[in-house]
């Protein structure tokens, strides 16, 4: 397993901040552990979700992880995640992350205030999207859950929640920072050799407004959300590539594939929608979810 020096200087803030913050007696913590061991199939010698072909595989759905939560003082507490799994920005290894590590301040009981690595609430089961068996889903729909490729942020979020007598709303609103490598599949890397497609570094920044509504029975979550996206290291980002056809029989004609304007930053805008429902024995959720990509014609909308 690999582990980078980011997440190595985050270790140790969130091991010098449960030290610093620890009174003379011991605080109250409680360390839990998750795990999936999940094999895949797929009927087709294509790919799905980078590892399933139709030879089977593990790597899709296995993962390994470790949560510790410590209660500092009546209003202070901290989280830390870290998960074993496939790695993220390869198609091969493994890797051991900091998914969560925050501090969390509660002003009142109905307000919350988080500071560190944390995940937004922007879907019903963004908490809980990478245990491999999640509750009722053997597998999230990958269609709705992937309008985002990562959904962990090093920022802040406050939450005010209220109640009546039998609903209770929530309002999250966060901003935060991350690098990913986006997976392209239509690069040049991939044009013209075997490869899957190439890992493109990119500086992403998160701003979002959540409201939910909970009954007994019922959950409803709207969210607004920005996101922009810049090019990050040595490689540029560019728009889609043009097809200049060549006269002549190949290998001299044919079509020439010619990169387009290099992309200096996207702005998307993302509306997502959910409702979870309960009534006797019966179950039904519903999730939906939009992006409005500007700036590139080969967006993720």
């Amino acid at each position: 397993m690999r582990m980078s020096k980011s997440l190595g200087l985050l270790r140790l803030t969130a091991m010098l901040l449960l030290g610093l913050c620890r009174p003379a007696n011991a605080f109250d913590y409680s360390l839990s552990g998750f795990g999936s061991i999940g094999f895949a199939i797929n009927d087709q010698p294509i790919a799905y979700l980078r590892h399933i072909d139709d030879s089977g595989t593990f790597r899709s759905d296995s993962l390994l992880g470790l949560q510790l939560e410590a209660r500092l003082t009546p209003q202070f507490s901290a989280t830390v995640q870290m998960v074993a799994s496939a790695a993220r920005d390869k198609d091969t290894g493994a890797e051991a992350a900091f998914r969560w590590a925050f501090l969390s301040y509660r002003l009142t009981d109905e307000w919350l205030v988080r500071v560190g690595r944390l995940r937004p609430p922007v879907l019903l089961n963004s908490q809980t999207g990478e245990v491999g068996v999640t509750y009722d889903q053997a597998r999230l729909p990958v269609e709705v859950y992937s309008l985002s490729p990562v959904y962990d942020v090093d920022g802040a979020a406050v939450t005010k929640v209220w109640s009546t007598d039998t609903v209770e709303y929530g309002l999250d609103g966060y901003l935060g920072n991350t690098r990913i490598k986006f997976r392209d599949p239509r690069t040049l890397d991939s044009l013209y050799t075997k490869s899957r497609g190439a890992y493109i570094p990119e500086r992403i920044r998160l701003t979002g407004i959540v409201l939910s509504v909970a009954t007994e029975s019922a959950t409803l979550k709207l969210g607004m959300h920005r996101v922009n996206v810049w090019p990050y290291g040595n490689r540029p980002a560019r728009d889609e590539l043009f097809q200049i056809p060549v006269p002549g029989a190949p290998p001299v004609g044919g079509t020439l594939f010619v990169p387009g304007n290099i992309i200096q930053q996207v702005d998307i805008n993302v509306v997502t929608l959910g409702g979870d429902w309960r009534f006797g024995n019966w179950r039904m959720l519903a999730e939906y979810g939009e992006r409005d990509v500007r700036d590139s014609t080969i967006g993720i909308g």
